[in-house]
């Protein structure tokens, strides 16, 4: 009786599946377009919401900027000792308060040999900015997961991502490529040359990484420690040639072991025999390497004249072996930056942007301009209303799938209740009919669904490449949840359904006395 049973549950699942899939397959291949569609809308608005986050989560746009004019000077103290309590942190849900600089600097071509006399490159000056290379905002920037870096010196950075030069620079691939470096050089750029004092000053800043783009539209940034040297603020901490009192001398070239020959020369010049000559080495780039030599005079003797330095100096350079350099002493006391040229709140989220505005403008009488809080505020708008749109999309597929699939099992209910009836009153139990008609419509579901995903993936894909360009992403969580909820709200309500009509007695089935 077993296989009887099994044979004619086997035969009955087969026929009703062909009868409600339809003629050619023709519920599949709606359930197809259904699904298609409502993978595609779910597709683009996790995409688009990623996108939205990573902008919302992007340093360069959770802020507003405050420049530092006459009036704000004023109340620069204060403003900080408000909005660096913790207390004004969290309730504005602000990010942190960040004084920032911008200045320029002159950028000497690759082709640049700073040994020569001749000027033998071109040279650009950049628009540059300062940043506290030990805060969240330079980490967001340097984040390897951002997308945003294109090379990053590895060697120059602790554990804790914080660098260990804190005169280093980090450039834009704009940069790079105005001074005449291909991508694929970028691991092998060690330093690049700035020109300060109109020429007057050679300096060699480490390149600690190269990036896609810099806030405040910037083609490097720096720390304070930098632009208080550069700028002269600090000038006593750049390390330049003194013609002067002079018991140090700095010079460079383009060959290795030359301290020998700079000693002699230096003791029949200077007229001293206790000095001492160090040599190191300067990686420029993948072809050039930089020499560095620092001739040190020995405190005891004094100081050589300004006409023999000079004419020691000049003996070196003769040839074209040696040129004068400087570098930058990194003192702590450059780190400082009393007055900024401007002051960034950063925040974790927009939500109190506006009740910031008018606080600030209440208690120090400053003015954030509006551009910048109704931008930051429509951006938040913008990612609200992408979350409620993509939800109901999502609920408007589901419903018209659900729909779709239940007015089709209950017409087809309705329509062989006879039958089914017949079939009961011979004793075939109501969960049989229970079973295999939610196995059918979970098997109608799963061969629209295998066909479906590929196709909603490869056309929102397409779409999102060659047209629309909003973002697009299947790679998410959501997906598999929402194909298990697909699955489990259609399995209710199949089985809500046929409880409802298949509970009925065998003569109510075959003699119609049911209320549709």
């Amino acid at each position: 009786m077993r296989p009887e049973k099994a044979s004619f549950t086997s035969m009955f699942f087969a026929n009703e599946y062909k009868d409600l899939s339809g003629n050619k397959g023709s519920v599949v291949k709606r359930l197809i377009v259904l699904l298609s569609l409502t993978f595609i809308a779910l597709g683009f608005a996790i995409g688009g919401l990623e996108q939205l986050g990573k902008r919302m989560d992007n340093p360069f746009t959770n802020w507003v900027d405050l420049v530092v004019n006459y009036r704000v000077e004023k109340q620069l103290k204060p403003l900080k000792e408000h909005f660096l309590s913790q207390d004004s942190l969290d309730k504005y849900h602000l990010g942190g308060l960040i004084g920032w600089s911008a200045y320029h600097l002159t950028f000497n071509h690759k082709s640049h040999n700073p040994i020569s006399s001749q000027k033998d490159g071109p040279s650009y000056i950049r628009r540059g900015r300062t940043v506290d290379f030990d805060g969240d905002f330079f980490r967001e920037i340097i984040n390897p997961n951002t997308g945003n870096i294109q090379y990053f010196d590895e060697s120059a950075f602790d554990e804790n991502r914080i660098p260990e030069w804190p005169c280093g620079i980090v450039v834009t691939t704009s940069l790079m490529d105005k001074l005449g470096y291909e991508p694929s050089e970028y691991p092998f750029v060690k330093h690049l040359s700035v020109s300060l004092e109109d020429g007057r000053d050679l300096v060699f800043l480490k390149v600690l990484a190269v990036v896609e783009k810099l806030p405040s539209l910037c083609d490097f940034i720096t720390t304070n420690r930098v632009y208080g040297i550069t700028q002269g603020n600090f000038a006593h901490y750049l390390m330049r040639n003194s013609i002067s009192d002079s018991t140090a001398i700095r010079l460079i070239s383009s060959k290795a072991g030359q301290a020998e020959t700079l000693k002699e020369k230096a003791i029949k010049a200077l007229g001293v025999t206790d000095l001492g000559v160090t040599e190191d080495s300067l990686s420029m780039d993948a072809e050039r390497d930089i020499y560095s030599y620092i001739i040190k005079i020995s405190s005891e003797y004094a100081p050589p004249t300004s006409t023999a330095v000079k004419a020691y100096m000049q003996s070196c350079k003769q040839g074209e072996d040696f040129a004068d350099y400087s570098y930058l002493d990194c003192g702590d006391d450059a780190e400082r930056n009393d007055i900024p040229h401007n002051i960034t709140f950063s925040f974790k989220d927009l939500d109190m942007i506006r009740p910031f505005q008018q606080s600030i403008f209440a208690a120090h009488g400053v003015e954030l301009t509006m551009e910048q809080v109704e931008s930051s505020e429509n951006f938040r708008l913008v990612t609200r209303l992408t979350t409620i749109m993509g939800t109901i999309l999502f609920g408007f597929g589901l419903l018209s799938i659900l729909l779709y699939l239940g007015n089709l099992i209950h017409g087809h209910i309705l329509k062989i209740k006879t039958n089914l009836g017949t079939f009961k009153a011979m004793g075939l139990p109501n969960s049989a009919l229970i079973k295999t008609y939610t196995l059918i419509a979970l098997k109608l579901l799963a061969v629209a669904l295998s066909i479906s995903l590929p196709s909603a993936f490869m056309a929102g894909w397409l779409a999102d490449k060659y047209w629309l360009a909003v973002g697009f992403s299947f790679l998410h969580w959501a997906i598999p949840v929402v194909i298990v909820l697909v699955f489990g709200v259609t399995y209710i309500l199949i089985q809500l359904i046929l409880n409802k009509i298949l509970t009925a007695t065998p003569g109510d089935l075959i003699y119609e006395r049911l209320s549709e």
